[in-house]
């Protein structure tokens, strides 16, 4: 919380985060509209709170099948600030993602790519399941 406090005691952040805001509801549906027809082509991860506006008013994973190749995901039984309500649960599901799913095969194909990965589960404290 002191985090957030001392982040949003800036009026500059304030405003960042309202201008965030007032692009969704302006300048992101129009970049929307124009390229409707194109599917992104790589994996996607989509995480969502159970317990807020996304799930009660989407179908998430289907609003996302028409827009990308390849979805997956599922809600965490939190609110909205999933990584701050469950960084557990949204840790281990980007791990999971981005080793397991192969999103960065291409880090296993070099020894800083291997690092990053023990640096990442050690910091993390995981372990490969098995």
């Amino acid at each position: 919380m002191a985090e957030y406090i001392r982040c949003f005691s800036s009026p500059e952040s304030v405003h960042a985060s309202c201008e965030d805001y007032r692009a969704a509801a302006s300048i992101d549906l129009r970049h929307d509209e124009e390229d409707i027809d194109s599917k992104l082509r790589c994996p996607l991860l989509v995480l969502w709170g159970t317990k807020g506006f996304v799930q009660r008013t989407y179908d998430v994973l289907n609003v996302w099948r028409t827009r990308t190749e390849q979805v997956e995901g599922r809600g965490i039984e939190w609110g909205h600030f999933l990584p701050e309500e469950a960084p557990d649960e949204v840790t281990a599901e980007l791990f999971r993602f981005f080793v397991y799913v192969g999103c960065f095969l291409c880090l296993f194909r070099c020894r800083a790519g291997l690092l990053l990965i023990a640096a990442l589960m050690i910091d993390l404290n995981l372990s490969i399941p098995g």
